[in-house]
């Protein structure tokens, strides 16, 4: 999972999410027991993978797939709430353990991207202050929080509700006569 600052934010990744929710609401809200892992890689990073791994020799990467990250950002949720809080001190965690269900945790190595020389630059940390600083400079809101510009799923039930797209998820066939 991504995190970081980009011109597509998405408020229902878990760093931007907990961020968020400590920012506006000054509590930080797991929904879950705060024990699931999540492997998780900065924007940035990312993109500078592209870059680094392009530039390789083709038998050196061809037919392989590697996993980007930091291997200090493979964390459990309540660890990010807890740098979160070290952020923003003046919040609260609050684990609702409300989906017991979701055994959505992921755990995974980046040891071939590694071994291949690439070094990412960016830990959670790094990302929090980051997105902190952003959400405070453009004083983002509760609305902000809520709007299906930043929530994925929301925007494809607009988009359903619109006719926009069908259940799918591909484009609705325009209207006759349009």
């Amino acid at each position: 999972m991504s995190f970081g600052i980009s011109p597509r934010m998405r408020l229902d990744l878990v760093v931007q999410n907990l961020v968020a929710y400590g920012y506006l609401f000054g509590t930080i809200t797991i929904l879950s027991d705060g024990t699931p892992w999540r492997p998780l890689v900065h924007v940035r990073d990312v993109a500078d993978a592209f870059v680094f791994f392009l530039e390789l020799p083709q038998e050196v990467v061809h037919n392989q797939a590697f996993n980007i990250g930091h291997r200090d950002n493979n964390l459990q949720i309540r660890e990010i709430a807890g740098m979160v809080q070290e952020v923003l001190p003046r919040t609260a965690i609050e684990i609702k353990n409300e989906n017991p269900g979701d055994t959505r945790s992921y755990r995974v190595s980046f040891d071939r991207a590694y071994a291949a020389g690439y070094s990412p630059r960016y830990l959670v940390r790094d990302g929090i202050r980051e997105i902190h600083e952003v959400y405070r400079r453009v004083k983002f809101s509760p609305e902000d929080f809520q709007s299906d510009a930043y929530i994925t799923l929301k925007r494809y039930q607009r988009l359903q509700n619109e006719g926009r797209i069908d259940s799918d998820l591909r484009l609705a066939a325009a209207p006759r006569g349009a």
